[in-house]
């Protein structure tokens, strides 16, 4: 619920993100915070602000989730199963043609689990960077990426 929040950067949003209402969301961050004893988030006007240390503590929930989703994918490949999960992130523009192409794609490739994002550029490479994504498709006309392509290095596709 963290991670969601951070990420999204709205307790709304992130309520929709997890199919919660924000109320609940609400509710949920309030514990949190009585129970580590740091005030997470602030309110400025109508905005909730994040504090330094939910800063620091949104980056280590959105890894610790990264490292769980590795840790589910090495249980699935000792398994021999040999199936994977792909994260893509995808610029709102795309969102007209990437789930076609991804559908083609995954009718190929049936034991690859794919969840698809829509985010805007920058988040989209801020992403990649983070590898909280595994792939990102975004325009190439708006400006040149200074970012490659980046892979975790525990991402295996079989």
């Amino acid at each position: 619920m963290l991670a969601a929040v951070g990420r999204e950067g709205s307790v709304t949003a992130a309520a929709q993100t997890l199919h919660l209402t924000q109320p609940a969301v609400s509710m949920q961050l309030r514990q949190l915070e009585q129970q580590l004893e740091l005030a997470l988030f602030e309110t400025v006007g109508r905005r909730l602000q994040i504090t330094e240390p939910g800063k620091e503590l949104v980056q280590l929930a959105i890894e610790l989730l990264a490292r769980l989703d590795d840790l589910e994918q090495t249980a699935r490949s000792l398994r021999g199963v040999g199936h994977g999960r792909v994260r893509l992130g995808v610029v709102s523009t795309a969102k007209y043609f990437a789930p076609r192409l991804l559908a083609q794609f995954v009718k190929l490739h049936t034991g690859l689990e794919f969840k698809l994002t829509i985010h805007n550029r920058a988040q989209i490479i801020d992403q990649l960077q983070s590898y909280a994504i595994d792939l990102g498709i975004m325009d190439s006309r708006r400006r040149a990426c200074t970012s490659r392509a980046h892979r975790s290095p525990s991402t295996r596709w079989s």
